[in-house]
Order: C-alpha cells, then structure tokens, then sequence
C-alpha cells in the first residue's frame, strides 16, 4: 500500500465493539498488546484530538476479559 508515493506498513486491523453502557469503541492487537481507541470526550479545542489509544496487556488468563473493564470510564465513539 502506498500514499503519495510513500510505502505504508500495516500494523493490524480495528474491531468496533460497544460498552456495557452501548457506547462504541475500537479494539486491535499489536503483537502481544491490545490498543483500543475511544472517542475524545474531554475534546474542547481544535488543537485537542479526537480519539485517543490505549495499549493494555493481554490477560492471557482471562482472555474472555471484556475490553470495557480496562477503563474506568466508557467513551462515546
């Protein structure tokens, strides 16, 4: 894959999953680190980002651990 001429590298791949309180989030793998991605709800200026990314450690005992438990706050996506 290239833009503008530049190869790209992919990294992996984005899942949208919702929260317990039905609020979407992105949740991926690089390598063994989980990233998720949630909706900027602290965003007040242009300057502020839209989402921000998270890396958690795979919990490789409780691998059915849901994502939303990695925060203590659920984010709009």
């Amino acid at each position: 894959m290239s833009e503008n001429g530049k190869k790209m590298l992919q990294l992996g791949g984005l899942w949208v999953n919702e929260s317990k309180k039905g609020e979407k989030y992105m949740v991926g793998y690089l390598g063994n680190l989980r990233l998720l991605v949630f909706k900027n709800q602290y965003k007040k200026e242009d300057k502020h980002p839209h989402y921000v990314m998270y890396l958690a450690e795979q919990d490789h005992e409780k691998e059915s651990a849901k994502d939303d438990d990695i925060l203590d706050e659920d984010v709009a996506f």
